[in-house]
């Protein structure tokens, strides 16, 4: 898959779950299965921005050219949906979210398969000479 499609994609995802997600977390929260306090709402919140902000960078660069920042902006999206996964893993085996859950245990692997190559390919675009790269 190339670059640009990964972050199309992810950035769409992004927005899909962000802004619901900051609008409603109450009834987000009842997808899942997951009836929220104060305290989990504001977490929920944050959540949402920063998968918002992932978005916005994921969609303002997908048509650069520079292998070097095409490079950093997969890695941080490595890492976000690794972490994501951690939690979200942990969460439905400790039985905290409904069988809903899962759905969101997969997409983040998916994505982070999909970051992990875009990464890759980014290294090896690096390495290949620029008077070769333009043929």
């Amino acid at each position: 898959m190339s670059y640009r499609v990964v972050a199309t994609t992810s950035a769409v995802v992004s927005v899909v779950f962000g802004l619901p997600m900051l609008a409603f977390p109450d009834a987000i929260g009842a997808f899942y299965g997951v009836h929220a306090d104060t305290t989990a709402l504001f977490a929920g919140r944050m959540l949402a921005g920063s998968y918002l902000g992932y978005a916005i960078v994921n969609f303002l660069s997908r048509d650069s050219a520079e292998a070097a920042t095409r490079r950093a902006v997969a890695a941080g999206n490595a890492f976000a949906w690794a972490a994501g996964l951690a939690v979200s893993a942990y969460a439905q085996v400790q039985g905290l979210a409904n069988g809903f859950g899962w759905t969101t245990v997969a997409l983040q692997i998916v994505f982070i398969a999909a970051w992990v190559s875009t990464y890759s390919a980014q290294r090896d675009a690096r390495s290949v000479p620029q008077h070769a790269a333009a043929r």
